[in-house]
């Protein structure tokens, strides 16, 4: 098997969404009806911890769906390195047998559940997040992404569900499922037109205790540059925190939220320094459908402005933010880059 030596066309890409939006549904299914049998209780057991995160019993419940779909299904068609969290140190598996990493036409990069602890609770939707790129050895990065999908796990009582898919040649597309009575209707990404953050949600990743007082400390020097003299008591914009990747790229492609900056890898390098521990931050698998967000108009970047193109692994600490728009951009950025600068951050 010989890897790519032109781009993809559309028939390939039609055959990759059909492909993974079978295996998205797949998995969806798996874990609704794990969710269904084991309660937040049960879904809530800590089985085992990798170099990346803690698997709970519910990550675990999919991970063979993924496999038997990788051996049976897709390795019939190309080969791939599948890089993804549980399946193994060093968490990358090659597919078919007897082909070697360098042989590989691609590079699938995946995160089941992503969003595994509120949903095992049944507070908040997860996403099963999948990208795919030529294969280039350890170089692969996240720019090299050309192709990726996203869909969304509902809790308990949610009826309806979304899912995104683009390419570097095509626009965001999207469907919502009534899974109940099946209805389908195609929906279309609509990011906010908004030119301020003001009356908005606009969010600094903070939901986990380590590292919390650092971020705030810099949210708060942030909004004091951005606002000056009319940050007074009333409100400015609002904070969500979604525990989950691939719904905070979802709620920019919605229109739901206008910026959100993740920093925690920056946090991480900081406490490091300090002599500390750098806590969970968000990895590349985590961030493997931010080309649907970019090809939906929202703008993506590292914390300099740049594309992301950091290497398709699971253990990468990764810093990113996100802009409804490219006014939300020149409004927010300068005042946030002057602050990481005067505190040594960058």
């Amino acid at each position: 098997m010989t890897k790519p030596d032109k781009p993809i066309s559309e028939t390939q890409l039609d055959f990759l969404q059909d492909k993974f939006q079978r295996l998205h549904h797949l998995v969806q299914t798996e874990v609704l009806q794990q969710m269904s049998q084991l309660g937040i209780t049960g879904a809530s057991h800590i089985i085992d911890e990798s170099l990346s995160d803690v698997v709970f019993a519910i990550d675990r419940a999919c991970e063979q769906v993924v496999l038997d779909f990788c051996c049976r299904q897709l390795s019939q068609d190309f080969s791939f390195v599948l890089i993804a969290e549980g399946i193994g140190e060093p968490n990358y598996l090659i597919f078919p047998d007897g082909v070697t990493e360098e042989q590989a036409q691609y590079r699938v990069v995946m995160d089941p559940i992503d969003g595994t602890r509120s949903l095992m609770f049944d507070k908040r939707s997860a996403w099963i997040l999948t990208g795919i790129a030529v294969n280039r050895g350890d170089v692969t990065n996240l720019s090299d992404l050309f192709f990726a999908m996203q869909t969304e796990i509902p809790i308990s009582k949610q009826g309806w569900m979304d899912q995104w898919w683009s390419s570097k040649i095509s626009a965001t597309r999207g469907v919502r499922w009534q899974r109940f009575s099946n209805q389908l209707t195609d929906i279309s990404p609509a990011p906010s037109p908004e030119l301020s953050i003001l009356q908005g949600y606009a969010s600094f990743v903070k939901f986990l205790p380590h590292g919390k007082e650092l971020l705030a400390n810099m949210e708060a020097k942030w909004a004091q540059r951005l606002f000056g003299a009319t940050l007074t008591n009333e409100i400015m914009y609002f904070d969500d925190q979604y525990l989950c990747s691939g719904g905070q790229l979802h709620e920019l492609i919605a229109g739901h939220d206008r910026f959100i900056a993740d920093l925690r890898g920056l946090v991480g390098a900081v406490l490091q320094q300090q002599g500390k521990k750098a806590g969970l931050s968000c990895h590349p698998y985590d961030l493997c459908t931010e080309l649907v967000a970019r090809q939906a108009g929202v703008l993506i970047t590292d914390i300099r402005g740049n594309q992301l193109a950091t290497p398709l692994d699971t253990t990468t600490a990764v810093s990113w933010l996100g802009f409804a728009n490219q006014a939300i951009y020149q409004q927010v950025m300068p005042a946030l880059q002057q602050v990481l600068s005067d505190s040594g951050w960058i």
